[in-house]
């Protein structure tokens, strides 16, 4: 089954791509300065924070980062299956924006998480502060703990709808459902944050 592309940062804060997850990790080039998460959009552009948290975007891979003027400061950031824009702001706090330029709003009682994915289904999927998953089925319903489901710093979705994250030893790690235990990926670090090609399901 074609998974997509899997998008990481690695711990130089450079971008790396896998086509699968047994494959080895390629650098993308040009890659200037520092990127700290990167996500695609449904129109194929590629969506990530920067050097100082900054949202930025790309048109390719190999294509540069171009400034989104008054993007705020976020620590990470997706893209919803409805279009809108859903970051982490600097307080730990989900901020959601209508489009790129739109003004973040925060969202109410939606803190404290350190990333985050959206599932197929479409419940949010967060990593708390200590490194556990949560759920919310909505941006409006309060995060529910996920048994036994720690410990990772990224998480992104697969194609065929396995989570996939970074475990706290920078190496990847599959989940088949949210009640099943992380296994490892072989060979699969060094890795600070992953993204994947999550919009195989609208």
């Amino acid at each position: 089954m074609d998974l997509g592309n899997i998008y990481g940062i690695g711990t130089n804060k450079k971008v790396w791509v896998k086509e699968i997850l047994t494959s080895a990790w390629d650098f993308v080039k040009p890659d200037v300065g520092q990127t700290l998460s990167i996500n695609r959009m449904k129109d194929g552009k590629f969506l990530g924070v920067t050097s100082g948290n900054f949202l930025q975007i790309k048109d390719t891979l190999n294509s540069p980062w171009v400034g989104i003027e008054g993007s705020g400061k976020v620590m990470d950031v997706i893209q919803l299956q409805d279009g809108k824009i859903l970051g982490i702001g600097m307080d730990n706090y989900l901020y959601s924006r209508d489009t790129l330029t739109s003004p973040w709003v925060q969202i109410p009682s939606s803190g404290s998480v350190l990333g985050i994915t959206q599932l197929p289904n479409g419940t949010i999927l967060g990593i708390g502060m200590d490194n556990t998953l949560f759920t919310k089925v909505t941006l409006d319903t309060p995060w529910s703990s996920v048994p036994n489901s720690g410990s990772v710093i990224s998480v992104c979705i697969l194609k065929n709808g396995i989570i996939l994250g970074v475990g706290m030893n920078n190496q990847l790690y599959t989940k088949v459902s949210l009640s099943l235990p992380w296994e490892n990926v072989p060979n699969s670090g060094d890795v600070i944050s992953i993204g994947c090609d999550v919009f195989h399901y609208t």
